[in-house]
């Protein structure tokens, strides 16, 4: 799919894909929309120009600070630049630390926590994207990758055709759940150009009053450079990043047939769920997967497994378990 920007305009029925348990795949092919597009070229302008503006604005606070005293100037800096833990403390003297800086500040947004008392309640779990949460069949396969662990979860997932971060910002009056903070962690799809990146703080900051932990989660036909920036300018969000993983996969050697429908759209199919899945459950675990679910995988969706034999579509499985929990944590 094009990298979309704003709101997509859909002419005709857009429509979630439910795909049921057993199946294999879904044709999706018959859905036909009409989009508003923007070259790569613009999308990224746009999103350098929010980029540019907000860098404006930090200068000329900035300026502003640095008529006060030395005090002053640094009470008002960002809590993320006060480390409180000493493994990652650093020396006010050297600046050539700052790339060393960021990488742990990622690994320790990734890593966080999300909830203290998983043994005692279920985590209540929403997936929040379109077509291709729905088309992986993403929150039954986590259901089951969960089923035998102590530490339960309450899974929602919810998919409407064609919806973004934008969209979903701006009906978020018909997601009461969401509003209240029922939910413990949302991990949300929908990044296509730089409008949706722009809503993410917007989204975050509707909700900012619940005790909700929000996860970047984006799918197979998102925007790289508005996921990796609004990651960075939310300093309270986290980032499993599912289509990093499945770009990985294509690396070691999968093709895009065996992690997608061959449809229209290329959506992902429910090997590449089984990939979103291990990564939703290695962010809330700090975990890899175990392997208890490689004979549900392989006795319900063994033709999308590479392999000719039971033993080498484990080791397939194996492998997209690895990818996952590395993607998240190395």
């Amino acid at each position: 799919m094009k990298k979309t920007v704003g709101v997509l305009t859909a002419i005709g029925l857009c429509c979630s894909i439910l795909v049921g348990c057993g199946s294999k795949q879904t044709n999706l092919s018959s859905t036909t929309i009409s989009t508003t597009t923007l070259s790569s070229t613009a999308d990224s302008s746009l999103v350098s120009s929010f980029i540019s503006s907000k860098q404006e604005i930090s200068s000329k606070k900035s300026v502003s600070v640095s008529t006060s005293s030395k005090k002053t100037s640094v009470s008002t800096s960002s809590k993320r630049n006060t480390v409180t833990s000493s493994k990652y403390n650093t020396s006010s003297k050297t600046k050539t630390t700052s790339s060393k800086s960021n990488s742990n500040d990622t690994a320790l947004r990734s890593t966080k926590p999300i909830t203290p008392n998983y043994d005692k309640k279920p985590a209540k779990i929403l997936i929040l994207g379109n077509s291709f949460v729905a088309s992986s069949n993403i929150k039954y396969i986590l259901d089951t990758l969960n089923s035998e662990n102590k530490q339960k979860l309450e899974v929602t997932g919810e998919s409407v055709g064609f919806y973004s971060v934008t969209k979903y910002y701006i009906h978020l009056a018909d997601y009461p759940l969401i509003t209240d903070g029922y939910y413990d962690v949302i991990f949300l799809c929908g990044i296509f150009g730089a409008e949706d990146y722009v809503n993410v703080e917007k989204f975050v900051q509707e909700i900012k009053n619940t005790k909700t932990k929000v996860v970047l989660f984006p799918a197979e036909n998102e925007y790289p450079l508005g996921i990796e920036q609004a990651f960075k300018d939310n300093k309270s969000i986290g980032l499993a990043y599912w289509l990093k993983a499945t770009n990985t996969l294509y690396q070691k050697g999968f093709s895009k047939l065996d992690l997608c429908i061959n449809d229209e759209y290329m959506h992902t199919n429910q090997l590449g769920g089984y990939l979103g899945a291990s990564m939703i459950y290695s962010y809330l675990f700090q975990k890899k997967p175990s392997d208890t679910i490689s004979d549900f995988m392989i006795n319900n969706f063994s033709d999308l497994i590479p392999g000719n034999s039971q033993s080498e579509k484990e080791s397939k499985l194996e492998v997209i378990r690895n990818v996952a929990y590395d993607t998240i944590f190395k």
